[in-house]
């Protein structure tokens, strides 16, 4: 929606002042916040006849803060409410990048725990045995706010290989993926801005033409129900892409019902509106 407010009725005699407020916002909150702050302080630039220009500079000023305020509460709900689905790795996938006659081999894949880390990377130190350096980097959970991320530099100077990759990683924003990139050294020393290029390109060159799943957050809901409505109940779930986990037959039929964490609210409607009992949720 968007929002006017004009101010020329608060400021008096010659100063013909107007102000056109456009916020673009869908939080009512935000919106009368910074307005109010307006139309608190205006009135006290009006009441001198004579107020100067830096009174009214200080007013618009005063009007940017409030606008600086609504983009920062968007950019902090954006942050650190983020959405549970992510990106993760749909394949290994493995590329080799050239610079200067060294060779370095990103391999990207998916993994979910640090004992599958460890063996990701033995198993490529076994697969290039004569390399000089396996370097590597990854980062487990939702990207936005991951559970645990590691890195390492194997012995390159410090800083510029496991932090580039986990770097690169951050930036594409994909969750529960290792890059282990393998050096062969081809002669020609690269230095340290070089290898953090090259270690940040090879990264780069494996992560961009990886395949990519949505990791799928899922809720479980225990409902009770008539045996006339247990057919309706699984029809819906054929349309939701949830399953259905019957736990006993008795005069109800007592259901556990696994979706997709963004269907639950809808679950839960339904089952208000058609007298279908929920007595559990995983909340």
């Amino acid at each position: 929606m968007i929002y006017t407010l004009t101010l020329s009725s608060l400021l008096r005699r010659s100063c013909a002042f107007q102000l056109g407020v456009f916020v673009f916002c869908s939080r009512s909150v935000i919106i009368s916040y910074s307005i109010t702050r307006i139309l608190i302080f205006a009135p006290l630039f009006a009441r001198n006849n004579d107020a100067s220009e830096a009174k009214f500079k200080h007013l618009g000023q005063l009007f940017y803060l409030s606008i600086y305020s609504h983009n920062y509460h968007r950019r902090f709900f954006s942050l650190y409410m983020p959405s549970k689905n992510y990106p993760v790795p749909a394949e290994t996938l493995e590329k080799t990048l050239l610079v200067k006659k060294s060779r370095f081999i990103a391999c990207a894949t998916l993994i979910i725990s640090r004992d599958q880390a460890k063996t990701f990377l033995h198993s490529k130190k076994t697969e290039y045995p004569d390399a000089r350096h396996h370097c590597w980097a990854y980062l487990l959970g939702n990207p936005a706010s991951a559970s645990n991320a590691a890195m390492n530099d194997d012995g390159e100077p410090s800083g510029t290989a496991g932090k580039q990759i986990l770097n690169v990683i951050r930036h594409k924003n994909i969750g529960d993926v290792m890059v282990r990139v393998t050096r062969y050294f081809g002669g020609i020393k690269l230095g340290a801005g070089g290898l953090t290029r090259a270690y940040s390109g090879a990264t780069e060159l494996v992560l961009s033409e990886l395949k990519l799943k949505q990791q799928i957050f899922l809720a479980e809901v225990f409902i009770r129900c008539n045996f006339a409505q247990e057919q309706m109940m699984r029809h819906w779930a054929g349309l939701h892409d949830a399953t259905i986990d019957v736990l006993q037959y008795s005069s109800q039929v007592e259901l556990k019902i696994t979706l997709p964490d963004i269907e639950k609210n809808a679950l839960k409607k339904m089952c208000l509106a058609n007298n279908v009992s929920v007595y559990k949720d995983d909340n």
